[in-house]
């Protein structure tokens, strides 16, 4: 078989794929000249690079920290405890329509640096687009969630956007979040022109304490500027040049303000074993006041699974309403300071438990409910299965609560496929629920029992079915 060489300059060693097959060789620290790196033809590489002469070491801090609290260590992005992006009982404002947007030649490196050197730069290159009062009357209409370069336009862009709101006078004195869904890159946020944050990573959601700055009431100016770095053109970036998927740019995911009571649950996460369930539950207090009498119940309910349901998001749509539960736990007289963030963990032991497993998929759902005084100020739900899947210490194989597995898998895009326009490829993001089950059904009719989600985290749509309809998932970095 013949080889092409690509010359690089080697400072660290990466891998290749070719076939799926790793092929090792050097990654550059600046895209130059030096180490030749032989791939064999005849298969498709999973390889591209760029051409710029010279690249800088990464200057933007990440905002994902750990911070210790009472009861344990939390997990923190841009000053909060980072939240569950489910769908909860409580105040919801869609922000997915009204959008405007106008492409802009952004200074890259600016936006690359930490905010406290560049933060006062991006606000003189905005010219006044992070503000409330901007006119954008003559940008163009956006969709939200979607991408600004859909196939076939291969153009990277830059731009804003801009959308104007009217949140419910009732949410005065409420701790409202705002989330985002994803934004492709690199994404700075303004709210009635406060500055909120950043996120970078184009696939992961991330959210912002939006209390100080919206006013409920009256119109609200939300703004998001956003870089989408060609790739191969830096290295502090993911991925930085090595993927054959569509780069689309952008907000691509759903944004959304929710708001609760100042006492709330930030979120709740379960490690499963197959006769017992760790649950770890972070609380926080958003108020002016510190709180005492607090309450805490953690329980686990039934869930089914029906056609009628299958597609509904809300956990508790997996529940009969005459449903008591089989298991909880209770935390009472806690204390929460004034903006407090407490952690509590417990452990559910279960005789004769359901296991997920491929063939029955048995799900859970956790239930936390949080009271003061006997007054209840918030609740949370999600759903999960009881499972242990690792590797057999006695034999290369899996093994799946307790049993050997072999699982048939195939690869999908979180992406729409549409017919092709003009020859063209076509498509765009993101994939609806229906859509997502389609792609499923697709798999299953060849066999397949896993799914690899392209070289990103799966879509919450794609992650609750295959829940659902007992399908594995191949788990990808951010």
């Amino acid at each position: 078989m013949a080889a092409r060489m690509f010359a690089l300059s080697a400072t660290s060693r990466p891998t290749c794929a070719l076939n799926g097959v790793a092929v090792s060789g050097f990654w550059p620290r600046s895209l130059t000249r030096g180490l030749v790196l032989p791939v064999a033809l005849g298969g498709l590489a999973s390889c591209s690079f760029g051409s710029a002469s010279s690249i800088s070491p990464a200057g933007l801090p990440p905002t994902l920290s750990f911070q210790l609290v009472d009861g344990g260590r939390v997990a923190m992005q841009s000053g909060q405890p980072v939240p569950s992006f489910g769908p909860q009982p409580r105040l919801h404002l869609d922000l997915n329509s009204g959008w405007r947007f106008q492409a802009a030649d952004l200074n890259e490196e600016m936006s690359f640096a930490p905010r406290k050197q560049s933060l006062g730069g991006l606000v003189r290159e905005a010219e006044g687009r992070d503000k409330a009062g901007f006119d954008d009357s003559a940008w163009q209409a956006a969709t939200v969630p979607g991408s600004v370069n859909p196939p076939p336009r291969r153009v990277p862009t830059d731009g804003w956007y801009r959308v104007t709101f009217m949140p419910p006078t009732d949410w005065t004195d409420k701790a409202v979040t705002l989330k985002f869904g994803s934004v492709n890159y690199l994404a700075d946020v303004w709210l009635n022109g406060t500055y909120l944050g950043y996120h970078e990573g184009g696939w992961t959601p991330f959210a912002f304490d939006a209390r100080k700055a919206l006013m409920p009431g009256v119109p609200n100016t939300l703004a998001v500027r956003f870089v989408d770095p060609l790739r191969g053109t830096r290295l502090d970036i993911v991925p930085w040049g090595l993927a054959d998927s569509w780069d689309y740019a952008g907000i691509t995911g759903p944004v959304w303000l929710e708001a609760s009571d100042v006492l709330h649950v930030v979120r709740a996460d379960v490690i499963p074993h197959l006769d017992s369930a760790d649950v770890s539950v972070v609380l926080q207090n958003s108020g002016d006041q510190a709180l005492d009498n607090v309450t805490v119940t953690v329980e686990v309910l039934p869930a089914a699974v029906s056609d009628k349901n299958l597609l509904d998001p809300d956990p508790l749509s997996l529940v009969a309403p005459d449903s008591l539960p089989i298991a909880a736990l209770n935390f009472d007289k806690l204390s929460i300071g004034q903006g407090g963030i407490l952690e509590r963990t417990g452990t559910f032991d279960f005789y004769q438990a359901d296991n997920w497993s491929l063939e029955k998929p048995a799900l859970y759902v956790l239930g936390v409910i949080m009271s003061n005084k006997d007054v209840v100020t918030d609740s949370y739900y999600d759903s999960f299965g009881l499972r242990r899947i690792q590797v057999d210490p006695n034999a290369p194989r899996l093994l799946l609560n307790g049993g050997p597995v072999a699982l048939t898998g195939v690869a999908v895009h979180d992406e729409k496929v549409a017919p092709p326009m003009n020859g063209n490829p076509a498509g765009g993001t993101p994939p609806t629920a229906q859509d997502e089950l389609q792609q499923i059904k697709h798999a299953q009719a060849v066999h397949a029992d896993m799914l690899r989600t392209n070289h990103v985290p799966g879509s919450p749509a794609l992650l609750m079915l295959a829940d659902r309809l007992g399908l594995a998932v191949w788990e990808e970095i951010p």
